[in-house]
């Protein structure tokens, strides 16, 4: 990846590592999102420039926003129109003075390495690799009893803050493009994107507004979790994915130090489709509802058998009282995941909801690579999410022949059900890999 310009890295303290936005109606003020119920032109003189974002799906740009809002919203060639909201992200939170949780400290005894598959010498500290019986959710066990096997790599888009493709646990992990010819500044194979070997980023666009290959992640999310789902395993170095058949398309949408858009989200879903990737991670989530982003995810899903997996979020709320977007959209190709501890308890910064959520996985001190070549433990929904991801990406390559709606239903109806999560999640229970393995080859 020697043509992509490595940007520096900010390694930033994070407690809690999803971004989710606040109560913001803030908006790109010159630009809206329109989709047309037909394949009819898009026309008014109101419009200055025009981009197709999807089929009938556009993102168009004026002087005077409002006046052409007000005009489109009478064409009845129109589904509808709304703007290129900007998601803020939150101040990182942290658990109040008063609260004590002492179930998320893990002791010293649930670091002793039960991981005998991997030789990874920091697998040690992957608790949640271990068997059932030792709080973990029976990753070493699958792997010790040949519940995986070689198979076709199945691609895992992870719409984040980038990745660092140099770590000496990712670089071999990457998913390449292969009609795509590095670093000779030419669109090969024709998909938009020059030099997309790995990825894009629609973080750093050119001149002219085009997304880039700059994927070098700014921050440490993305890194951290492209490592929870595919870190190289047996290779003696770092940790071990959970995912031995997968991939990682990186798609860099989401700023360190900034917000991203509605369009940008959308782009990325496209772009991940087009490209072949089979599920994507969304450790990210909006208090905006969008409509545009709804409509793609279920658009995709359909023509492509898109499997998305989706952070519940950190406030440890209810979902249907205080939603988080896109985990409260309540889609039939999402898996919405909360997080447990290494008690098998929901973590304290769950958020939770008995129709909404779908599963929980292990998502405090989770053990992963950040960029640097080096190593740290997060907590977050955006840490379970991708435990789930690296199951699914499993399960998809050890039988390829199932769709997305199959994996789902093979992964809520595997989960090791917990009375506690009864009330706070459709499965009630947490993931198992091995259980999951098992049914997928039947």
């Amino acid at each position: 990846m020697k043509i992509l310009k490595i940007a520096t890295i900010s390694l930033i303290n994070i407690t809690f590592c999803i971004a989710f936005a606040n109560n913001s109606n803030k908006f790109i003020s010159d630009q809206l999102i329109v989709k047309l119920k037909n394949k009819s032109p898009l026309k008014s003189k109101g419009i200055i420039s025009k981009k197709k974002l999807y089929d009938n799906l556009y993102l168009i740009s004026s002087k005077n926003i409002a006046a052409l809002e007000k005009e489109l919203r009478k064409n009845k060639n129109i589904e509808y129109v709304q703007k290129n909201f900007i998601h803020e992200k939150e101040t990182i939170i942290h658990p109040p003075k008063n609260f004590n949780d002492k179930k998320t400290t893990i002791s010293k005894k649930s670091f002793i390495s039960s991981n005998s598959y991997f030789n990874d010498n920091k697998s040690s500290g992957q608790w949640y690799l271990k068997s059932l019986s030792q709080k973990g959710i029976s990753v070493s066990s699958a792997y010790a009893n040949n519940l995986v096997a070689d198979q076709k790599d199945v691609i895992v888009a992870v719409v984040d803050t980038g990745v660092d493709f140099n770590h000496p646990d990712l670089e071999n992990q990457l998913w390449t493009n292969q009609n795509e010819i590095e670093g000779n500044g030419i669109d090969d194979d024709n998909n938009g994107y020059v030099d997309d070997i790995h990825g894009i980023s629609t973080v750093n666009r050119n001149k002219q507004g085009e997304a880039t290959n700059d994927i070098m992640d700014e921050s440490i999310h993305g890194t951290h979790v492209a490592g929870i789902i595919a870190a190289e395993q047996n290779n003696n170095i770092g940790i071990a994915g959970i995912s031995k058949n997968s991939k990682i398309m990186v798609i860099k949408t989401i700023p360190a130090k900034g917000d991203e858009t509605d369009a940008d989200v959308i782009e990325s879903f496209v772009y991940a489709a087009r490209n072949s990737a089979k599920i994507i991670n969304c450790s990210f989530g909006k208090s905006k509802k969008s409509m545009a982003v709804a409509d793609i995810v279920k658009d995709l899903s359909k023509k492509f058998d898109l499997l998305f997996i989706v952070a519940a979020g950190n406030k440890g709320k209810n979902l249907s009282k205080k939603p988080v977007y896109p985990a409260a959209f309540s889609l039939e190709n999402m898996i919405i995941v909360g997080s447990t501890n290494s008690v098998e308890q929901k973590s304290y910064f769950s958020n939770y909801n008995r129709n909404l959520v779908d599963v929980f996985a292990p998502g405090t001190l989770i053990l992963s690579t950040i960029p640097g070549n080096k190593y740290k433990s997060l907590k977050g929904t955006s840490m379970a999410a991708p435990v789930v991801s690296g199951l699914a990406a499993e399960i998809k390559a050890q039988n390829p022949e199932l769709k997305s709606d199959q994996i789902k239903k093979i992964i809520l109806s595997t989960v090791t059900r917990k009375s506690s999560l009864k009330r706070k999640s459709v499965s009630g229970g947490i993931i198992n890999f091995k259980n999951a393995l098992i049914k997928a080859r039947k």
